[in-house]
């Protein structure tokens, strides 16, 4: 049935402190929160009850999110859309750019990737985002991924429609 789920539209928090916000903006936010809500699922699983909306949607909106596409070519070639960025510090500042990042050929990803130390090139990946804690560091990466995914704001709407278009 997991395999089959599609849902209708973004699912919203009906309880506690998250009251009135999707999943589907919280995995921009907090991934990582997402990623403790499918722990715990998995801690305490009922295999007899099967998997509730909240679990099919929150397994669905994890496997979409790694398989997401971005809406920008590669600066470095021209011809590909962008799948990865470079991430570094300058004087002590998280440091992103649209100019800095790269398709999946070497030789555009080597473009981006000067051999310091501590420049890591990753994915546009919805589980990147859970990388990072720092919370200038998250702020700077979300709006990097606002930008190469062509979400002008962090909209539930626009996020489901992102997550469903993914292949």
């Amino acid at each position: 049935m997991e395999d089959n789920y599609r849902p209708s539209r973004p699912y919203i928090f009906k309880r506690r402190e998250m009251k009135g916000l999707s999943m589907e903006k919280l995995a921009f936010l907090d991934y990582r929160r997402l990623m403790s809500m499918q722990k715990e699922l998995c801690r305490t699983k009922n295999v007899a009850n099967g998997k509730s909306p909240f679990e099919l949607h929150l397994n669905w909106i994890l496997t979409q999110g790694e398989k997401v596409d971005t809406e920008m070519l590669c600066p470095q070639c021209k011809q590909s859309k962008i799948r990865n960025f470079m991430f570094t510090r300058r004087n002590g500042e998280p440091f992103v750019s649209l100019e800095y990042t790269a398709c999946d050929d070497p030789n555009c990803i080597r473009s981006i990737k000067p051999s310091k130390n501590g420049v890591k090139v990753l994915p546009f990946k919805l589980s990147t985002l859970g990388h990072f804690s720092d919370k200038e560091e998250k702020k700077r990466v979300v709006s990097l991924f606002k930008r190469a995914f062509g979400l002008e704001k962090l909209r539930k709407d626009h996020i489901f429609e992102l997550l469903c278009k993914a292949e």
